[in-house]
């Protein structure tokens, strides 16, 4: 059966915890979303938003309660940063095209 309206990946999240047949399905969507976070960050940084935005949509889904896009936003800017090992957030992840590239996805906002 296909859905008549888009899937949340928190309702597939919780679907492949019952169902494993399911399961392919959010690996696959695990891996499209790192690699596209990817583009921007180097791979571990790239898993933790991943991880990060997955943890707060599913939380999101499941308390009914807004999605805090400003606290979402600064932590993932943290994270491309670099402050979860411990560097100078100003100097960020030392990859030139990769802080080019987040620049243009914030002139985006």
């Amino acid at each position: 059966m296909i859905p008549s309206a888009p899937v949340h990946p928190g309702d597939l999240y919780l679907a492949a915890a019952r169902d494993e047949r399911l399961r392919p399905l959010v690996d696959a969507w695990i891996g499209e979303m790192t690699r596209a976070v990817a583009t921007v960050s180097d791979e571990p940084t790239a898993r933790a938003i991943t991880a990060l935005v997955d943890g707060a949509l599913i939380q999101a889904l499941v308390t009914d309660r807004p999605l805090d896009h400003r606290l979402l936003s600064t932590t993932v800017d943290a994270l491309l940063r670099g402050l979860h090992d411990g560097n100078d957030p100003a100097a960020g992840t030392g990859n030139d095209a990769h802080t080019r590239k987040r620049e243009q996805w914030r002139s985006v906002d």
